[in-house]
């Protein structure tokens, strides 16, 4: 095929003239297998496989659970795989911070376990618990407890959207009262500027969540679940509660503190909240009647 006489050469398989005795004799059409027209080719993960099987790898298609080297996140090669609660990349119910376990483990660090927090902070089942206490009426906790829970972690949400809204309050005017044109006027000396609409409603309602949560917690025609626990702490008071005024168990009231002074009283106990000048525990008496911080009520006579 080289038009030399006697030669060797002759066409391979794939249609070239070559030597035979060459490696690269056929090579141009073999598989990644080392079949000519073979249909092996090398997946996403760099194994020579049949596109056809169920074990060729493709990026997208996460398949590291059937063996292959495709994460969760359809990256090969990421060694993401999807923990007990399904999250890809998940933290497990057995994170190194138990704080941060993956959004179906229980409290005994069980995918979609049972088990909850009383009262009292144990980990308790929530059937076997309440219904040994009971005499076998209860199959868990009374309503009144997840009431209480919910409106302590309202207050908590509230107290940082309160903290934020402050923040960002005082930032905002800082340079209005600079200007001295927050309450109308042109005096670069006037250090009164407009009130926020939304701070000071923030803070009281935080107290009123935790005073809803606590209210409802310390009623045992409500919450008394029949506890050993529940009596000394809630009912007789002849033991320390281990929640925080939060509602937090082992807290240091972090979550609900006031913002008055360096050891700060929880807001649930009395402590001071920012009211719409951005003011701790003012209580909106620096605001005029135009609405004014400061003011003299002389922008909306």
């Amino acid at each position: 095929c080289d038009g030399v006489p006697n030669s060797a050469f002759r066409y391979d398989a794939c249609g070239l003239c070559g030597d035979p005795a060459s490696v690269e004799f056929n090579a141009t059409c073999k598989d990644c297998a080392d079949t000519v027209h073979g249909s092996f080719i090398t997946d996403d993960c760099g194994v020579c496989r049949d596109p056809a099987s169920v074990a060729f790898s493709r990026a997208g298609v996460p398949d590291k659970h059937n063996g292959g080297c495709v994460g969760c996140d359809g990256i090969p090669n990421s060694g993401n795989e999807l923990d007990a609660c399904g999250v890809c990349a998940g933290l497990g119910c057995e994170p190194d911070d138990p704080t941060k376990r993956s959004w179906c483990c229980d409290c005994a660090s069980t995918a979609f376990g049972t088990h909850v927090v009383d009262f009292c902070c144990a980990c308790v089942d929530r059937a076997s618990h309440w219904h040994l206490l009971s005499g076998g009426t209860a199959f868990g906790p009374p309503k009144a407890h997840a009431f209480a829970e919910q409106a302590w972690e309202r207050g908590r949400t509230l107290v940082r959207q309160s903290l934020v809204a402050t923040e960002t309050f005082l930032g905002t005017t800082a340079a209005e009262k600079n200007a001295g044109v927050a309450d109308g006027t042109a005096d670069s000396n006037d250090n009164a500027y407009a009130a926020s609409s939304e701070i000071y409603a923030l803070g009281n309602a935080a107290f009123d969540a935790f005073a809803e949560g606590w209210s409802v917690m310390k009623d045992p025609s409500l919450s008394n679940d029949q506890s050993e626990c529940y009596a000394l702490v809630y009912l007789s008071n002849n033991a320390t509660n281990p929640r925080d005024a939060c509602g937090v168990c082992g807290g240091g009231n972090e979550t609900c503190a006031g913002c008055d002074g360096t050891q700060p009283v929880s807001i649930p106990n009395g402590g001071g909240i920012y009211d719409d000048c951005g003011t701790c525990g003012t209580r909106n008496t620096q605001i005029d009647a135009c609405g004014v911080c400061g003011g003299g009520n002389g922008t909306c006579v």
